[in-house]
């Protein structure tokens, strides 16, 4: 009895899901009582069934060859990280449904994805990968007087940088230019006028940001904002240079 329940459940969780269940609490105890009827069995079958245990695993190389299935590659899991670079994470840059995504992905591919820890660590690479290519396109387009720009803003010299008049440079920090405007007055007025004049010296424009998603500028806008001069410091050159360049664009 309980190999032909276990059997039936990993069948149907497999049509449902596009995988096989890791755990006996992702069953849905509704769905154990139906097939334990249909199979004139009783739930209480289920708990000395395991579910990767040599029948389990026998069990699943059968229902893999029936439903023409096969287990996930290195070389599949690749695929997978570069399909989410280009065609999910450019509308999710955060993959909140990444997992969802991923899953949809083997299933119409016919294949069973591997463990959830190992599938989120490639989730999780794809992220990173994607949000590198994103930095380093943003850093690419900048020219050397919005690096330099930027330095000023944060505090640092580019000496790689063309050399500006420092008559031009500006005196706003990057901690006031995060601050709230004030309450309407002239001071403030003058205060809000120097912010602009700040970030126009910067000299962004709209080809830095081309086919870079909005979801993904705004993402790092927000992460930026929260960040003090000191930890935009410490990252690399392509990540500091564009979370300062999408904050003000």
């Amino acid at each position: 009895d309980k190999g032909r329940l276990g059997f039936a459940i990993q069948l149907k969780f497999m049509q449902l899901h596009g995988r096989f269940p890791e755990r006996h609490d992702e069953i849905d105890p509704d769905a154990t009582q139906w097939l334990a009827v249909q199979l004139g069995t009783t739930t209480e079958a289920l708990s000395s069934y395991e579910l990767n245990g040599r029948q389990g695993q026998r069990h699943q190389r059968t229902i893999r060859v029936f439903l023409g299935y096969r287990p996930a590659t290195g070389e599949d899991l690749k695929q997978l990280n570069q399909w989410l670079c280009s065609d999910a994470l450019p509308f999710d840059p955060q993959a909140r449904h990444g997992r969802d995504l991923a899953l949809d992905w083997c299933r119409i591919h016919h294949l069973e994805p591997p463990a959830s820890e190992e599938l989120n660590r490639t989730i999780r690479s794809a992220v990173r990968s994607y949000e590198a290519q994103q930095q380093a396109l943003i850093f690419s387009r900048l020219s050397a007087n919005s690096k330099a720009a930027i330095n000023r803003l944060l505090g640092e010299d580019d000496t790689d940088a063309d050399e500006t008049d420092n008559e031009n440079a500006t005196t706003i920090s990057f901690s006031s230019l995060k601050t709230d405007p004030c309450k309407a007055s002239l001071d403030s007025l003058l205060v809000a006028i120097a912010k602009l004049k700040c970030i126009d010296e910067i000299g962004l424009a709209a080809e830095v940001f081309k086919d870079v998603p909005t979801k993904f500028i705004d993402q790092f806008r927000q992460r930026c904002s929260t960040e003090s001069i000191r930890e935009l410091r410490r990252h690399p050159v392509a990540i500091r240079y564009s979370m300062v360049a999408m904050f003000c664009w």
